[in-house]
This record gives C-alpha cells, sequence and structure tokens, in this order.
C-alpha cells in the first residue's frame, strides 16, 4: 500500500474516533444532565482523538506498509501525534499561555531528542542485525563440519 492511501484511511479512521468519542461524551453529559456541549469541548474531542490515533499508527503496521514506508509513517505519525498533544495541552491547560511563551525553544528541543531518538533506534536495529547474522554465520559453519 502507497503511504498516500495510507494517510487517507488515518484520516478516516482519526474521523470515526473523534465521532465516536464525541457521542460518547454526549451520552455522557446528557446522563449527568450538567451541561451540552461546548464549542472547546468539541475541539479538544478532535485533539485527543488525532492524538490517540496518530500514535497508535505510528506504533502498529495496520495497513500491511513495507519496512521504508513504515518508517516514514512512523515518523510523520508519531510528530503529528506529539503536535496534537502539545496544541491541546497550550489550548486547553490553565498554564498554556506560560507553556506557549517557550514554544519555539521546546519545539526546538523536541526536534532534536526526536531526531537523537530515530538515529538511536536506527543505530541499534543496524549492530543487532549485524549481531545477528554473524551468530548465524558461526551456527552455518558449525553445522556444515
Amino acid at each position: 500500500m502507497t503511504l498516500k492511501k495510507h494517510f487517507v484511511r488515518v484520516f478516516w479512521e482519526v474521523s470515526m474516533a473523534c465521532g465516536a468519542l464525541l457521542v460518547l461524551l454526549t451520552v455522557f453529559y446528557q446522563a449527568a444532565g450538567t451541561r451540552g456541549m461546548s464549542l472547546e469541548g468539541m475541539w479538544r474531542i478532535v485533539l485527543l482523538g488525532s492524538t490517540i490515533v496518530l500514535r497508535g499508527t505510528s506504533l502498529v503496521n495496520f495497513h500491511d506498509l513495507d519496512d521504508r514506508a513504515m518508517r516514514i509513517n512512523y515518523l510523520i505519525s508519531s510528530v503529528l501525534a506529539d503536535a496534537t498533544l502539545i496544541v491541546l495541552l497550550v489550548w486547553y491547560t490553565p498554564g498554556g499561555a506560560y507553556f506557549a511563551g517557550r514554544g519555539w525553544f521546546l519545539l526546538a528541543v523536541y526536534v532534536v531528542f526526536k531526531g537523537l531518538f530515530y538515529s538511536m533506534n536506527y543505530v541499534h536495529a543496524w549492530i543487532s542485525a549485524r549481531d545477528i547474522n554473524a551468530h548465524l554465520l558461526a551456527m552455518k559453519n558449525h553445522t556444515e563440519r
């Protein structure tokens, strides 16, 4: 499957998750009889649903992507999930304005750490693959005797 088709499916999954959360919250509000749904509450649901679906999509290969596409998907989906979580925290928490004042610095730190994490995983996988190949070659040479 191509990345374009994958992200179209992810868009529909995000839409379904947000709709399901919206229905559950509306039923909860009606049962509690406290208040109606506000526009701010709906945006919170959209951001929360997006964060949940994008985080799950970044970690699990639901749509049978090849290795290269899965790496690209992980990078894009995890950054989008973290960005929606940051927006949710900035807009809808009491200390959001204080947090947003340092936004560029925090974004730069986030990008650096995300890059380090991704490169560390790549190097670790490469070293593990090299060790496994050496072990398999040793086993093959031992069984040939």
